[in-house]
């Protein structure tokens, strides 16, 4: 009806926390994508960064079988931080080492098939817990700490705290 260019699926998340095989759920994204392709569509797959050894849900194996089916690769490089484990959002170098295991060497073609996803938003964290930071929210921060805001070089990201 409205004639769109493709499908973003945002599906990965949801079928691995559900417990779901990563064969099946590869199989399922495969299957989407071939019909897809039979009509000229598009297909986006948004994946999860790597949240290192321990718990990585995308792996370099799932994008190696998918990258043939698929058009992009929407890699949620933010939230690295939380609420348990305050910090920056989305740090530079971890967004990059994010890219490299997918897509280990820098001439690998398949690299122009990930689009990182960047943060346009920030996170307050208080003693109590912490939110997201919403524009209007920002600029009342803003006032409160008089614009002094610094730079974190490690993680290539601003931040403020009070003093």
């Amino acid at each position: 009806t409205f004639h769109f260019d493709g499908y973003v699926l945002e599906m990965w998340n949801q079928f691995v926390f559900a417990g779901a095989n990563l064969s099946i759920i590869t199989s399922i994204v495969k299957s989407i994508a071939r019909r897809l392709k039979k009509h000229n569509l598009d297909i986006i797959l948004a994946v999860p960064p790597s949240r290192g050894a321990q718990l990585e849900l995308f792996s370099k194996q799932q994008f190696d079988e998918l990258a043939p089916y698929v058009n992009t690769f929407s890699l949620m490089t933010y939230d690295y931080s939380s609420i348990q484990r305050p910090g920056p959002n989305s740090p530079l170098e971890w967004a990059r080492q994010c890219v490299e295991l997918l897509a280990p060497e820098k001439n690998d073609p398949r690299r122009s098939q990930i689009l990182l996803g960047i943060n346009f938003y920030g996170y307050n964290y208080t003693p109590e817990g912490g939110k997201a930071i919403l524009a209007s929210e920002y600029l009342d921060i803003l006032k409160l700490f008089k614009g002094k805001i610094r730079w974190d070089n490690s993680s290539k990201e601003h931040f403020f705290e009070p003093r």
